[in-house]
């Protein structure tokens, strides 16, 4: 699959320059189209931007009055790129392991913790998972590049039930919007993200488990 994934997005952005990306397990609100391609025209020209994504999580959002945020690295649900960012990718995994462990990044790579990326990064490294998007994530967060994410989702994925590829049957907090009103927002890491994600992490008559082990367990599967 990994293979498959690189060369087709390799393929679009040598002929068109820049892609959305969807896999068939992910639903679109009716927003998604036009905010994909605002956000790749606002931020066609802002280096530090490696990717825009659609997903998110149900976050109760309290004081944050931006519709998107930035987290560092990047996204597989519902994405786009362009030619210079996708050019920075390195599918050599074991390369890109050993850049995070000689920067002692761990960490910040796990996106403070809430994430199982370096774990998921040893799986593809040990042939436990076919994963380019890990590989993805690493090369831009090693670059210093930032994902665009909505505040509200606008898409969601469908294959957390078993039915798709890697996927075991995991619940994950997720709700799809419809649309978003984009406009450019400074590109520094979001602080807020996290908090918030702490606060539907610890909340155990909704969740069995935390979402980052469950997360783990998906991955591995």
């Amino acid at each position: 699959m990994a293979d498959n994934i690189i060369d087709g997005v390799t393929t679009i952005i040598k002929k068109y320059g820049i892609i959305i990306v969807l896999e068939d397990d992910i639903v679109t609100s009716s927003g998604f189209l036009k905010y994909m391609n605002d956000a790749l025209t606002l931020y066609a020209n802002e280096e530090k931007v490696g990717c825009i994504h659609a997903w998110n999580y149900n976050l109760k959002i309290r004081k944050y009055k931006e519709t998107t945020f930035f987290l560092p690295g990047a996204d597989c649900w519902g994405w786009a790129t362009w030619r210079r960012s996708w050019e920075l990718f390195d599918s050599e995994s074991t390369k890109l392991l050993q850049k995070i462990i000689d920067r002692k990044v761990e960490y910040s790579f796990n996106r403070r913790g809430t994430m199982p990326f370096v774990q998921m990064l040893k799986d593809q490294i040990s042939g436990k998972n076919d994963s380019w998007a890990i590989r993805w994530h690493a090369s831009l967060f090693l670059e210093n590049k930032f994902c665009l994410h909505p505040v509200n989702s606008l898409v969601e994925n469908i294959g957390m039930d078993g039915t798709g590829t890697h996927c075991d049957d995991v619940q994950i907090p997720q709700k799809m919007g419809g649309k978003i009103q984009l406009k450019k927002i400074p590109v520094s890491e979001s602080e807020w993200f996290y908090s918030e994600f702490e606060a539907i992490q610890g909340k155990p008559k909704t969740l069995k488990k935390s979402i980052w082990q469950r997360l783990l367990n998906f991955l591995r599967n």
